[in-house]
């Protein structure tokens, strides 16, 4: 009778252990509300709602609504039914650490980082580049010019790096500029066409805009307008970083 009773409750204790295992791995609604940016993922920016028991999903691509429809939960997947009556199912998600993933990890969302927050990141990454030494950031204003709605002020930060110049031209000024724009492309900044001029460079991603700017010695007397060495001078690279106002 004992050992009946002994086995009755080990297979009891069991089970409670394996519910308890599958509440914990099912996907809590109020861990995925909110705005997720990817790390690695399908859509730049992801947005799970839920408002009047209704559960809205939007997806954005380039700053733009690329799809959007309603979620549901299921044990450890998300089924989307999309507007364009297509059907995702995200299997096995999980939420670890503030990441966000699915597909055995070939997709990870992040909480989406406000502009704010993304400026002072980035600018902390530009004064990472070798070779320029930069200026503890600062805060800015400045001006933008807008292909549909014209120039604007822009509110943000602003590190400059002095420039030794070791030659009578600007290689150097070119060099650290091109340093800046290579690392901005790798992060998925692209040229601005309306905010370039002889002495600056814009680039943009989304809402963030970035300012270049190379202020030089002139390579040339201005009332003579002869010649002159610059070698041995210092030149100035300001970079602006902001959004509008």
């Amino acid at each position: 009778m004992n050992k009946i009773i002994i086995v009755f409750g080990y297979c009891i204790f069991s089970i409670s252990l394996l519910m308890t295992g599958c509440t914990k791995s099912a996907i809590n609604e109020k861990d995925i509300l909110g705005d997720w940016e990817a790390i690695k993922g399908d859509y730049q920016e992801i947005n799970f709602s839920k408002e009047d028991d209704k559960q809205r999903f939007s997806a954005y691509l380039g700053g733009r609504l690329f799809t959007d429809g309603s979620w549901s939960i299921t044990g450890k997947d998300i089924t989307l039914n999309l507007s364009s009556g297509e059907t995702e199912i995200w299997k096995d998600v999980k939420i670890d650490n503030g990441i966000l993933s699915f597909d055995g990890g070939k997709q990870q969302y992040q909480r989406l980082k406000t502009v704010d927050q993304k400026i002072d990141e980035l600018v902390t990454m530009l004064g990472t580049i070798k070779g320029i030494n930069f200026s503890k950031p600062v805060d800015t204003t400045f001006t933008w010019n807008f292909d549909d709605i014209g120039e604007k002020k822009l509110k943000g930060k602003m590190i400059q790096a002095t420039i030794p110049l070791t030659t009578d031209d600007y290689t150097d000024l070119s060099n650290a500029a091109r340093k800046i724009v290579e690392f901005l492309t790798s992060k998925g900044f692209t040229p601005s066409e309306h905010n370039m001029t002889e002495i600056q460079s814009g680039a943009e991603n989304g809402p963030i805009k970035i300012l270049i700017k190379q202020l030089a010695p002139a390579s040339y007397d201005p009332e003579t307008d002869t010649p002159i060495t610059i070698k041995g001078k210092t030149a100035t690279l300001e970079i602006m970083c902001g959004v509008i106002e």
